[in-house]
C-alpha cells in the first residue's frame, strides 16, 4: 500500500502502552509515519506546556525514538478528534485501546467506538492484547457484500505477511427437520460457489489469493466467529461495518458489539466507504 500515516491514540496511561506498541510495529512494517494523538479532557492553554509534558511522558515510556514521531494534541470529544485527525494526517489506520475506560464493556457498549467507526474514513484497530509478535493469522468475516470486500482488502493491505482465513457463516432454519441435513449441504455448496465468485468479482491479486484460505461454516455468526477465534487462536478478527447480514448490521450493532466485548483478540473494524 502507498506510504501513509497511522494515527495512534494515547491517554498516556500505562495501559495504553500495548496499543501504542502495536501501532508502532504496524507503522514500521508498512514504512508509515506514526502519528501519536493525545486528546485532552480540558481546554489546551496553547503555551506549549501541554505538548512538552506529553513528549516528556512519552520519552519516559518509549525512549529516544519519540523524537522521530509526529505528535498531535487535541481537546474535546475523543472519537470525533481522532476521526478528524485521520483526514488531516492522511492516515490509513487508527489504532486505539481501552485505557480511557474502566473496562472493555464500557469501551464497546458506550458511544466512543460507535462514533469513531461510524465517522472514521479509515479502518479502526481495537487493541486488547500486547504486541508480542506481528499478526500471523487473521480471521476475516464475509457475507459477500461490498463492505466485507473492503474489509478483506484492508486486511490484505495492512498486514501483507499474514495468513487469512476468510469465513462465511450460513444458518439453517429449523435444523431438527428431517430434510435439514440436505438443506445444509445445498446451502454450503451455494456458499462455496458464492465465495469463489466473491474473490473473482473483487479482483483479489494472485499473490493475495495465495494467502487466503476460505471456510464455509454452518451456525450462528456470533457463535461461529467466537469459537473460531478461541479454538484456532487467530491473532486478529476483521469485520466490515455494513453489509447484507447480521455480521455487519450497523457500525457497532449487537453482534459486532458482543464480539468486540467477548473475543480475546484484537479487532479491526472497516467501514464501507461512500
Amino acid at each position: 500500500m502507498k506510504k501513509s500515516n497511522i494515527i495512534i491514540a494515547t491517554d498516556l496511561s500505562a495501559r495504553s502502552d500495548r496499543h501504542v506498541e502495536r501501532g508502532l510495529a504496524i507503522a514500521k512494517d508498512l514504512d508509515c509515519q506514526p502519528v501519536i494523538a493525545h486528546v485532552a479532557a480540558g481546554a489546551l492553554t496553547g503555551d506549549g506546556h501541554e505538548r512538552a509534558d506529553v513528549v516528556r511522558r512519552l520519552r519516559r515510556d518509549f525512549g529516544p525514538q519519540v523524537e522521530s514521531w509526529k505528535i498531535i494534541l487535541g481537546e474535546g470529544n475523543v472519537p470525533e478528534k481522532l476521526a478528524e485527525a485521520a483526514i488531516v494526517q492522511d492516515a490509513c489506520l487508527i489504532v486505539v485501546g481501552i485505557a480511557r475506560f474502566n473496562n472493555l464493556r464500557d469501551f464497546v457498549l458506550g458511544t466512543a467506538v460507535d462514533h469513531l467507526v461510524r465517522h472514521a474514513v479509515v479502518p479502526v484497530l481495537v487493541v486488547k492484547q500486547g504486541a508480542h509478535r506481528p499478526y500471523a493469522r487473521l480471521a476475516v468475516a464475509t457475507d459477500f457484500s461490498d463492505c466485507s470486500a473492503e474489509a478483506l482488502k484492508a486486511a490484505l493491505a495492512l498486514f501483507p505477511h499474514a495468513k487469512i482465513d476468510l469465513i462465511s457463516v450460513f444458518h439453517v432454519a429449523y435444523p431438527g427437520f428431517l430434510k435439514a441435513d440436505g438443506v445444509a449441504k445445498e446451502m454450503a455448496a451455494e456458499a462455496r460457489e458464492e465465495m469463489e465468485k466473491f474473490l473473482t468479482r473483487y479482483e483479489i491479486a494472485a499473490d493475495d489469493r495465495a494467502r487466503i484460505t476460505s471456510h464455509v461454516i454452518e451456525g450462528s455468526f456470533e457463535g461461529v466467529m467466537w469459537a473460531w477465534m478461541d479454538e484456532e487462536k487467530a491473532d486478529l478478527l476483521v469485520l466490515g461495518t455494513q453489509g447484507r447480514s447480521g455480521l455487519a448490521h450497523a457500525a457497532i450493532g449487537s453482534t459486532a458489539s458482543r464480539l468486540l466485548e467477548t473475543v480475546p483478540s484484537d479487532v479491526l473494524m472497516v467501514r464501507k466507504r461512500k
